[in-house]
């Protein structure tokens, strides 16, 4: 007669968790530490960009730590992301609840970008903030601010 392991098994004898439901949480921690380091790099290399454009004291702020990724940019709120799920609308968000009253910035960086390629980044505002930038450096035309007579 066939046995199952169950049923050769002593009933004093104290179970072990199987290998498999141990893997799995070995590799959601590496994934997590994968993650967190592509992050922190993420932002570091963010952060080379606006330093090489004007901005000298933009720094990384560091991976998990809530608020703003990008310190020393004044006016700026940026927020950065380098994950492979997309949620542009709750990212969006979240940049706009850590920028305060400075402009919310969402830069993305796509699976394949690295370095080289950091100014083809996706960088993401609100639309009424985009239309505000862009009146403010000069397109569209004015805009009746006066009262009728």
């Amino acid at each position: 007669m066939w046995r199952t392991a169950a049923a050769n098994r002593s009933p004093t004898r104290t179970a072990h968790r199987p290998p498999e439901i141990t893997e799995p949480r070995r590799r959601n921690d590496e994934l997590s530490t994968h993650r967190k380091r592509r992050g922190a790099a993420t932002q570091r290399i963010a952060a080379d960009a606006w330093k090489a454009d004007g901005w000298p004291y933009a720094e990384p702020v560091g991976a998990g730590i809530p608020g703003r990724d990008l310190t020393g940019t004044p006016g700026i709120g940026i927020e950065v992301k380098a994950r492979r799920d997309l949620d542009l609308t709750g990212w969006l968000r979240q940049a706009v609840r850590n920028a305060d009253a400075d402009i919310p910035v969402l830069l993305v960086r796509p699976d394949r970008y690295g370095p080289a390629t950091v100014d083809q980044w996706p960088a993401i505002v609100p639309h009424a903030v985009l239309r505000r930038l862009l009146r403010a450096a000069g397109y569209g035309t004015p805009t009746d601010t006066g009262s009728a007579k």
